[in-house]
């Protein structure tokens, strides 16, 4: 590799310094509520909707039956050209209404029909409630109709007052035929990957037994549609989009980044966090300042997303679609974004974003300390225990000569480089390293070049990438969310998962583990929801309390709600 004079990598960030009243209701007084399901700016025409809502005539903007406040300029005056909107639900009988969440994929061969089958098999799981929002992932087989996309969605659906989504090289989501009960075929979610006995040992991903086969599937570089609606009452609901004159300066107070994204901070502590879902263009280079900034601004939010991608099969580019409120009002028919990124903000004391980040690569050898460094450019390291003081290629070397043979030649094609993100944490995990390339190494003087900056103190660890680490990896990610969540839930945390986005990177799939649907299964087995996702040229999510661009990475984010019990539960509960 070249020598490291002139060696340098854009810096992909830059470092920043409730509960819901249960109401105790009967079943007759759901039963009995009036949802309405008139989009935003069409006159209510009292006629039932083909997804089942009743739309009311009405002087105020009803959906649900939770009254809407509509601003283009979301609790203030959005700076610059950015464009946002919001959505508030609010009602008395918001209490016991339910976060829901259904996903569907269809692989029809045009978009309407495609369409079609996936709101009629999302909203059979809703079981007769009206979503708020969809998230759409499309193939990019379909990437010159997208323009037909959210006047084809209102039209089938017209409850939904926020539509978002990208283009995808593949798309993630429930297979609309599946079945349940009816493929407990004991399958193997390791047959055909080609990992051996001994590369699964200890990983728990075998069927047999009454093993459900997951309703997940990837479609890839294949006409497909993925459509996942909520209903989300008492969750407010914004929109926006950016583009690289709207990205405030760097020096910038956090209330430009609230003004941008028409996202108000919270003032106090009884106010929920905004939890963010973005998909950006694959060319906005502004993309890592806008990721620190919302880091800077909203310090305690979660943010993943993707950047829209295409396969070299179809003849579309990557391309964005985005709703916003104050669209209905100026009859607005086009909703394609090519350029910079839209956004999502869920806010509610009902509601919960949490990521889950695997990067898909194992160690190869130790944990080293930093000790001398410039920039992105490491000059030596030491072994933790401080006895042992190195240049990192030296490090390599030893790290290298300690690996078995059949795995060597990894070094040569898929060698990485991890870095922890604290340099006062003591006990570090898998979780706690981002990974990043190796840019150049210098054999004169032993330094190497990563594509991040480094800081003396910070551990690192060299890495690669396979089918084996990255299934290990995305394991251990699960493991450790389901045994979070299981020590939330006996400490009393109510809060539990009801779906989930994927964001894979089109370098994992099949052209991964040689076969299709492995990391959507995994997930599905431990996270048994429905969730919806894309392949995307870049994946956007938390290491630490930051927010990074990531490669060859599976990030899920995970949607927490704070549900109230049926009320049949409530009455056995009383008897």
């Amino acid at each position: 590799m070249a020598p490291l004079a002139g060696a340098s990598a854009a810096r992909l960030r830059v470092p920043a310094t409730s509960a819901l009243k249960s109401v105790r209701t009967s079943a007759r007084a759901v039963q009995a509520r009036v949802r309405c399901a008139r989009p935003l700016g069409c006159p209510g025409n009292g006629l039932r909707s083909r997804c089942g809502a009743v739309a009311l005539r009405s002087k105020s903007h009803a959906l649900g039956g939770r009254t809407l406040r509509v601003s283009a300029k979301a609790d203030g005056d959005a700076a610059g050209s950015a464009s946002s909107s919001s959505v508030q639900t609010s009602s008395s009988a918001v209490d016991f209404e339910r976060v829901r969440f259904a996903s569907a994929l269809s692989q029809e061969m045009t978009l309407s029909a495609a369409v079609e089958e996936c709101l009629a098999t999302a909203e059979e799981q809703l079981q007769g409630a009206s979503p708020d929002l969809a998230i759409v992932m499309v193939s990019s087989a379909f990437s010159n109709e997208m323009s037909e996309l959210v006047p084809l969605l209102q039209g089938r659906c017209p409850s939904l007052h926020s539509v978002i989504g990208c283009t995808g090289f593949g798309v993630i989501g429930r297979d609309v035929n599946y079945q349940p009960g009816a493929n407990n075929d004991g399958d193997d979610i390791t047959a055909g990957t080609g990992l051996t006995p001994q590369e699964i040992e200890g990983m728990s991903l075998q069927g047999g037994g009454n093993y459900e086969k997951s309703p997940m599937v990837e479609v890839e570089q294949r006409p497909a549609l993925s459509i996942s609606l909520a209903c989300l009452p008492g969750v407010k609901v914004r929109t926006f989009t950016l583009d690289t004159e709207d990205v405030p300066d760097a020096d910038e107070p956090p209330k430009a980044w609230h003004d941008v994204t028409g996202v108000p901070m919270p003032t106090s502590a009884e106010e929920p966090t905004p939890h963010f879902v973005l998909f950006g263009e694959p060319g906005f280079t502004k993309l890592p300042d806008v990721l620190a900034g919302l880091d800077f601004a909203f310090p305690s939010s979660t943010k993943i997303g993707g950047l829209a991608s295409a396969s070299p099969l179809h003849s579309g580019a990557p391309v964005m679609v985005c709703t916003l409120a104050r669209d209905a009002f100026s009859r607005k028919t086009e909703y394609v974004y090519r350029k910079g990124m839209v956004g999502l903000a869920l806010q509610g004391s009902n509601i919960h974003l949490e990521g889950i980040v695997s990067q898909g690569c194992r160690p190869i050898g130790g944990t080293y300390r930093i000790t001398q460094a410039n920039a992105n450019v490491i000059l030596e390291v030491e072994d933790l225990d401080g006895l042992t003081r190195s240049s990192p290629l030296e490090a390599l070397t030893r790290d290298v000569n300690s690996m078995p043979a059949e795995d060597r030649p990894l070094v040569q094609t898929s060698l990485t480089c991890a870095l922890a993100g604290s340099v006062l944490k003591e006990e570090l995990d898998t979780a706690d390293f981002l990974v990043r390339g190796l840019l150049a190494i210098d054999s004169r003087v032993g330094a190497v070049a990563v594509g991040e900056q480094v800081h003396v103190g910070q551990c690192m660890r060299y890495m690669v990438r396979d089918r084996k680490g990255s299934a290990q990896d995305l394991e251990v990610k699960l493991q450790d969310f389901k045994r979070r969540q299981l020590d939330t839930t006996l400490l009393g945390e109510d809060l539990q998962p009801v779906g989930a986005l994927l964001f894979s990177c089109n370098g994992r799939g099949k052209g991964l583990y040689n076969v299709e649907n492995f990391d959507s299964a995994m997930i599905h087995k431990y996270l048994p929801v429905d969730g919806g996702g894309f392949f995307s040229n870049g994946e956007i999510g938390p290491v630490g309390d930051s927010t990074y661009i990531h490669g060859f990475t599976m990030v899920a984010g995970i949607i927490k709600a704070r549900n109230p019990r049926p009320a049949a539960e409530e009455s056995h509960e009383e008897l």
